[in-house]
């Protein structure tokens, strides 16, 4: 197992949007644009960035997450970690910052949808006590590829309740 690397979390800025926005457009199929983040960070949706301690790095975010939250539910909207980073335990850092976050504004359920072909994701989602409890058919839009036309694929619902303490 690898170690967890050195990094700090801190709120995500207008200045993140490009690097976060190029992740995005990295690490997704059909990604987020700059205007769907700039919208969250003046509705002042949870929003983080996860920058690289390392002495050869600079403030050039690694990772990064967005939710939504009210009426004592939230919605994790998007996570993505440079492909160089994956693996390594940075989501997993994103994710324990939202939960502390959201438990101290008293939210008690955080749901997700994630692409059923995305076995990695479902894995390290059931790992961080998220269950499945529904299924979105035809949710996410799947790009044509040389050997398939443009379509459609389900997306899972999954829920975590928050302990409050």
């Amino acid at each position: 197992m690898e170690s967890t690397p050195a990094v700090r979390l801190r709120p995500m800025q207008v200045d993140d949007l490009d690097t976060v926005v190029a992740l995005e457009t990295q690490l997704f199929e059909t990604p987020w644009d700059r205007l769907r983040f700039r919208r969250s960070l003046e509705r002042q949706q949870p929003a983080w960035v996860a920058l690289s301690n390392a002495p050869q790095q600079d403030e050039t975010p690694v990772g990064y997450l967005v939710a939504s939250s009210g009426a004592g539910v939230a919605d994790l909207l998007t996570i993505g970690v440079s492909p160089q980073c994956q693996r390594s335990g940075i989501a997993a850092q994103l994710l324990a910052q939202l939960l502390t976050q959201l438990q101290s504004q008293q939210v008690q359920e955080l749901f997700l949808e994630v692409r059923a072909s995305n076995e990695a994701a479902i894995g390290f989602y059931r790992a961080k006590g998220f269950e499945q409890v529904g299924v979105r058919r035809n949710y996410y839009r799947r790009p044509a590829t040389p050997d398939e036309a443009e379509g459609r694929e389900d997306g899972l619902l999954f829920k975590r309740e928050l302990t409050q303490s």
